[in-house]
C-alpha cells in the first residue's frame, strides 16, 4: 500500500503541470554578498572539562632548604681499650715537709743461743788439801760439792 502511494507521487512530479499555474522552482542562484558582522553575542555557558594531558618534563631543582634542628643525643656507646701510652715526663720534686722522729717499736723476740765460748785458760796452782779420809767422808756426806760450778 505505501509502495503505491509513493509510485503516485512520483508520477505527479514527472508530469508538467497545467498550464495557468505556477511552475516548480527554478534552481538556485549565485550566493549573495556576505553581510554586515552583528554585534558579539553573551559568552555561551560553560563547557564539559577536557581530557587530562600527559605529564609534563621535571622541572629545575629548587633552593637548598633551611637547616634542621640538632637531633636527641645518642645513647652512650661502649668503650675500646686502646694500647698503653708512652712513659710521662718526671715531675717537679715536692715541697720539702716537717719529720718528726716516730714512737721506739716493740721490744723484738729473744734471740737464738750463742755458740759456745772458749776454754779459759788453766788456773793458778791451788793450796793443798786435807788428806784426812775423814774430812773428805765429811765434806761429801755434807753435800758439798768442789766443783765452784754446782753450787
Amino acid at each position: 500500500m505505501i509502495d503505491d502511494q509513493i509510485n503516485q507521487l512520483a508520477a505527479n512530479l514527472r508530469r508538467p503541470l497545467a498550464p495557468g499555474m505556477v511552475g516548480r522552482p527554478g534552481p538556485a542562484g549565485p550566493p549573495g554578498q556576505p553581510g554586515e558582522a552583528g554585534s558579539m553575542g553573551h559568552p555561551g555557558t560553560r563547557g564539559p572539562p577536557g581530557y587530562r594531558g600527559l605529564p609534563g618534563e621535571l622541572g629545575d631543582p629548587g633552593p637548598r632548604g633551611d637547616v634542621g634542628e640538632a637531633g636527641d643525643k645518642g645513647p652512650v656507646g661502649k668503650a675500646v681499650d686502646g694500647p698503653t701510652g708512652d712513659q710521662g715526663h718526671q715531675g717537679l720534686p715536692g715541697v720539702s715537709g716537717v719529720s718528726k722522729d716516730g714512737r721506739d717499736g716493740a721490744p723484738g723476740d729473744a734471740g737464738y743461743p750463742g755458740e759456745a765460748g772458749r776454754v779459759g785458760r788453766t788456773g793458778s796452782q791451788g793450796s793443798p788439801g786435807i788428806c784426812d779420809t775423814s774430812a773428805c767422808q765429811g765434806a761429801v756426806a755434807a753435800g758439798k760439792s768442789t766443783n765452784p760450778k754446782k753450787h
